[in-house]
């Protein structure tokens, strides 16, 4: 095959033989025409870094519906996530705001004290690898060469210790500050 020698012209003509089958398809998605040409782009960029493929396809035309059908579903996987970091964003804005404000710092002051008495009252063990990596910033595996544990025995005993201030900031009836703090495990 002739594009696998990197013939561009065997490759254009290629290119606008399935454009004409593959664009309808695309708007019929509900795809923005901005969109659908992104998509196209992508596809027939993909098909040419890896035209040394194409000698072996026996279905050409099914390659390339599935390559721009996959290039569809990564568009709409990086719109989502996108989507979901701008809720985030504004989610966190929200509390950010409250948190700045002079009862949200009392409030937050006061909820730290809280935590730091529901880490006293932990076990010595839990209460040191909890110190250790949340106040001295130290990584699960440093902590476990420096007491000679497992990583796995590290990761569990915080999880277990988050689990714990959960409960008890829930128990107390804090509930707005546990979205932020589960922002910094």
């Amino acid at each position: 095959m002739r594009i696998a020698a990197g013939d561009e012209l065997a490759f254009s003509k290629l290119f606008h033989h399935y454009l004409i089958k593959i664009k309808p398809g695309l708007e019929k998605l509900g795809l923005s025409p901005t969109e659908v040409k992104e998509i196209i782009q992508e596809t027939f960029i993909k098909i040419w870094l890896h035209r040394e493929k194409l000698p072996a396809i026996e279905n050409l035309a099914g390659y390339i519906y599935t390559t721009a059908i996959n290039e569809f579903r990564q568009s709409l996987r990086k719109s989502l996530v996108q989507h979901k970091t701008k809720q985030n964003y504004y989610r966190i804005s929200a509390h950010q705001s409250k948190v700045y404000s002079p009862e949200g710092k009392l409030e937050a002051k006061e909820i730290t004290q809280f935590v730091d008495k529901i880490v006293r009252d932990f076990p010595e063990k839990r209460k040191l690898i909890y110190q250790m990596n949340h106040h001295q910033g130290l990584s699960i595996a440093e902590i476990a060469a420096q007491m000679k544990i497992s990583p796995r025995t590290v990761r569990n005993t915080l999880q277990q210790a988050m689990v714990q201030i959960r409960t008890r900031l829930t128990d107390a009836g804090i509930k707005e500050f546990i979205f932020l703090l589960s922002l910094l495990v």
